[in-house]
């Protein structure tokens, strides 16, 4: 009657544990790699956001407005003129 018999050997690497040790080393150096990319982008965007918002705000706009007005008008100039300005502000302040 033939036997069976299978040999088992264990794994074991074969350079005594030093690849598992440079994986853990690269995975360190890795994870350090991370850190100092985080840690320049954060500081990096704190002070660009300091910058930012202790330079005083400067608001400029300005506006054209050009009146035409018909040849023969009934009503006096400066009337006319107070119409269409006031037309033109509230276009302007409107939602």
């Amino acid at each position: 009657m033939p036997t069976n018999n299978i040999d088992y050997i264990p794994h074991q690497p074969f350079t005594n544990g030093s690849f598992d040790h440079i994986q853990q080393q690269l995975m360190r150096a890795q994870r350090q790699k991370w850190f100092v990319l985080l840690g320049t982008f954060l500081l990096v965007f704190m002070l660009a956001s300091l910058w930012v918002w202790t330079r005083p705000a400067i608001y400029s706009s300005q506006a054209v407005l050009l009146f035409t007005f018909p040849a023969q008008t009934e009503l006096e100039f400066s009337e006319l003129v107070q119409r269409k300005v006031e037309a033109h502000q509230q276009k302007l302040l409107s939602q």
